[in-house]
């Protein structure tokens, strides 16, 4: 009696409603939710193969790269198809890998930076933002706000402080839950407590939430400056006793 022949799971005839990357994609998801990221690279490298390149499929595998460390092939895949230059979240993971291997001024040219100031470079820069969309469930507001957050640490890498400032307070404008802008501004002491108190308070906080969770949002905002002065408070006292 011969013996059952096995399909390849990747093989194109098994599945002739065409149901098999949806599958496999959806595998690579639960590989990623239980950090088994080098089966998640494996499969994601097939699926992208499937798919013959799907800007979804291009990106999930640069996602993978990127959680196995290996940065530099996660920006060479994203860059050579020029994803960068059309997809936010691809802009925006290209970075990621060079500011994860220090590279500030490589990751800060993919960023194409600009004054944040300049309000018509910024528009432009929004402009190209919105030119595709990878994943629908993410609104394109938090991935430009992941964005400025990005920008803000390779500038603080640099040692360009009021432009790394300038660009938390942007990260905060477009997610006013976006808590690691409103750390990175008020952790180095470079505003008043007014001046966080007032950049708080000119957030959109009625456009992205609800009455509830903007008094959630208030509440714990607040407890975070409260505790940020007096542990800077304590820490001159202990200084001024020390000397």
């Amino acid at each position: 009696m011969a013996a059952p022949s096995i399909s390849s799971p990747i093989d194109k005839n098994i599945d002739p409603q065409g149901n098999k990357v949806d599958r496999l994609r959806k595998l690579i998801e639960q590989y990623i939710e239980q950090h088994q990221y080098g089966s998640a690279l494996f499969w994601a490298d097939k699926v992208m193969s499937l798919s013959e390149g799907a800007v979804q499929d291009v990106y999930r595998y640069a996602q993978c790269l990127f959680q196995t460390g290996q940065y530099h092939r996660a920006s060479q895949v994203i860059r050579k198809k020029k994803l960068d230059k059309e997809y936010a979240e691809c802009r925006y993971l290209a970075a990621k890998c060079h500011a994860a291997s220090k590279e500030w001024q490589e990751a800060l040219d993919i960023l194409e930076y600009y004054d944040p100031l300049d309000r018509t470079k910024q528009n432009q820069d929004m402009s190209k933002s919105d030119a595709g969309q990878i994943n629908p469930d993410i609104p394109p507001s938090r991935t430009e706000s992941a964005i400025y957050v990005l920008k803000g640490q390779i500038l603080e890498a640099l040692d360009f402080r009021p432009a790394a400032v300038e660009n938390y307070r942007l990260a905060l404008k477009f997610d006013v839950y976006c808590y690691e802008a409103l750390e990175a501004l008020i952790q180095h002491n470079t505003m008043t407590s007014q001046e966080e108190r007032d950049v708080i308070e000119s957030l959109p906080f009625s456009e992205q939430a609800n009455e509830g969770e903007i008094e959630l949002i208030l509440f714990l905002y607040e407890n975070k400056i409260k505790k940020v002065i007096l542990s800077s408070l304590y820490h001159r006292f202990i200084i001024r006793k020390l000397h």
